[in-house]
Order: C-alpha cells, then sequence, then structure tokens
C-alpha cells in the first residue's frame, strides 16, 4: 500500500456510455474521472465496470461489480 493520506471526496456525479465504455463526470478530482471504464457481462449475466491506467508511476485497477 502507498503512504499517502486518506481521501474524502464527493463521488456523485454522471456517467456516459459508448458502446462498452464508461465515462464518469464528477466534481471531486479523483482517479475515477480520468479513466475509462470497459462495462463486461459475464456468463452468469452479472454485470461489472473494469477500469485500468498509471499515475505518476503507480498503475490503478479497479473492477466494480454489481451485486445481485
Amino acid at each position: 500500500m502507498g503512504g499517502g493520506a486518506p481521501v474524502d471526496a464527493d463521488m456523485a456525479g454522471t456517467w456516459t456510455q459508448i458502446l462498452n465504455v464508461v465515462t464518469f463526470t464528477q466534481g471531486a478530482d479523483t482517479f475515477v474521472r480520468n479513466m475509462d471504464f470497459v462495462w463486461l457481462l459475464d456468463a452468469n449475466g452479472v454485470s461489472s465496470l473494469a477500469g485500468e491506467k498509471v499515475f505518476s508511476g503507480t498503475d490503478v485497477r479497479i473492477v466494480l461489480t454489481r451485486a445481485q
């Protein structure tokens, strides 16, 4: 883990989907608004968003999965 300070940010905003790419727009300056997410649907019908981007030499990988 990095040694950075915790971040408390308002994640409210909107999202846009073009084909299977989802982008977020929000007032808070977090990595979420600075990376694209790919919408995936697995064989069981479970959807998720996956994103990966390098920020200042750190590879950030996020997978958001919808709970059933």
